[in-house]
């Protein structure tokens, strides 16, 4: 993507990498550094060699900035489950823009692109637009991060996923003896918090010896600290029922959440398979309303917003709050 004039190859480096020198029109050859054309102490060798104090000017195509992106330490710096819909996003960017030089983008082409799609999906792209276009300034290839100026769509106002209630949980656990799986996956989503695409990797081998639950969250990559096997908080109930339905399995696998045929559950099909056990108890909910109910719990029974963060993996306050916006407030004064 870099067009360097007066550069001219002769032979390989032991490297393996091309060999260049600096040869303008008459003039003599100069050798450049073994590194590669991009890289930033070649291009100090070379602007040394022309005489120049501003780096050559980068262009290339839209397609060739993601890739480069894609390469980056940004992009594989991002958590799993980010890089999972970004991927998919400049995949579709490349195929509708990847043959347009990268320079000449513009915020106005940004922002007709995400109006094609819906808000949710529009919101994604503008992040990926971002995370391109970040890099790309970074990098030269842009001379202004055109994405910052574009607006983020309008959302409808939505609480997201329903919290569970103490009628849920009841029910549940009611309908749902010790003993089953249902019951396990319950209580491990209860206790811990997790998602479930944390829940369905737990087992055993990542409590430690000091008796505490270490994990990253696959979708942020943040670690947490569960304390499993030594006492917990006075503000985190479920432990015990967690132990109980752990001790109560009568198959025992590596991991916790497995199917009849003793095999890990992906995060798609045990989120599935977790509804409708809450249906048969008679709670129409997901898995991720008892995080949600987990957090209001924790706050109604006296536990900080930090503590909420440390347990659930929230990176902000704000965060903390929305998740725990259904605590009852009487529980939250009675507990202060």
């Amino acid at each position: 993507m870099i067009r360097l004039k007066y550069l001219n190859q002769s032979g390989t480096w032991p490297s393996g990498r091309p060999r260049f020198y600096y040869r303008p029109k008459g003039g003599k050859n100069t050798p450049l550094p073994d590194y590669p054309t991009n890289d930033p102490r070649f291009l100090q060798a070379y602007m040394k060699a022309a005489g120049i104090s501003e780096p050559p000017k980068v262009t290339g195509s839209t397609a060739k900035a993601i890739d480069g992106y894609l390469r980056s330490v940004a992009f594989q710096g991002l958590a799993k489950a980010t890089k999972l819909y970004m991927w998919k996003h400049l995949d579709d960017m490349r195929a509708e823009f990847g043959g347009y030089p990268i320079e000449k983008l513009t915020a106005k082409a940004i922002r007709k692109d995400m109006a094609r799609l819906d808000p949710h999906a529009s919101l994604k792209r503008l992040k990926a637009w971002r995370g391109l276009c970040r890099w790309a300034h970074g990098a030269g290839v842009l001379d202004e991060n055109v994405a910052l100026s574009v607006k983020k769509p309008d959302l409808p106002k939505s609480d997201g996923f329903e919290a569970w209630t103490r009628d849920d949980v009841r029910a549940f656990r009611r309908h749902w003896r010790l003993n089953t799986a249902q019951r396990l996956f319950f209580e491990v989503l209860h206790f811990t918090g997790a998602r479930v695409s944390d829940a369905v990797r737990m087992h055993e081998g990542m409590i430690g010896k000091d008796g505490w639950l270490r994990f990253k969250q696959a979708k942020t990559d943040g670690a947490v600290a569960i304390p499993v096997r030594v006492p917990a908080p006075a503000w985190a109930d479920g432990q015990g029922a967690l132990k109980a339905a752990l001790e109560a399995r009568e198959v025992r696998h590596l991991a916790w959440i497995v199917t009849a045929y003793g095999k890990p559950r992906s995060v798609k099909a045990a989120s599935m398979w977790f509804a409708e056990a809450a249906r048969k108890a008679g709670v129409a909910k997901s898995a991720h309303g008892v995080r949600k109910y987990r957090a209001a719990s924790m706050k109604e029974a006296g536990a900080s917003a930090d503590a909420r963060m440390a347990w659930l993996g929230h990176v902000e306050e704000g965060e903390a709050e929305f998740y725990a916006k259904t605590a009852d407030q009487k529980r939250v004064i009675m507990s202060g």
